[in-house]
Parts: structure tokens; C-alpha cells; sequence
């Protein structure tokens, strides 16, 4: 009986272990930690933040 087989194309197959091991072995360990914010950016948001609350709140004082 013919039967068509059907295969995953070669780029698409699973390579076997040892290869996946090799590949695995040979990769750069390359890490950088994460970039944290400056103290001072967040101490400078807050103020900002205070500031344009209160202006707020005089406002509303102001025209009440």
C-alpha cells in the first residue's frame, strides 16, 4: 500500500538531545541586572505630585 508520509520540514524537526545540548553548552551567559530607578526621580514625582494635589485643593477652597 502507498501511503503518503508526511514529515515536518528538516527546519522544523527537533534536533536530538546531544545536538539541543551543544547548542545549549556553547551560548553566551550574558545578564545584566535590571536598571533601577534613581531615588531622587521618584523623591522629585512625589513632590510633583503633592504640589499639583494641593493646588488643587486650594482651588477648591478658593472658589467655594
Amino acid at each position: 500500500m502507498n501511503r503518503l508520509l508526511l514529515r515536518a520540514p528538516k527546519s522544523l524537526r527537533r534536533r536530538p538531545y546531544r545536538a539541543r545540548r551543544v547548542v545549549i553548552a556553547h551560548a553566551p551567559l550574558e545578564y545584566s541586572p535590571e536598571r533601577t530607578v534613581p531615588r531622587w526621580l521618584i523623591v522629585l514625582a512625589s513632590v510633583l505630585g503633592a504640589v499639583a494635589v494641593a493646588e488643587l485643593v486650594i482651588a477648591v477652597v478658593m472658589t467655594a
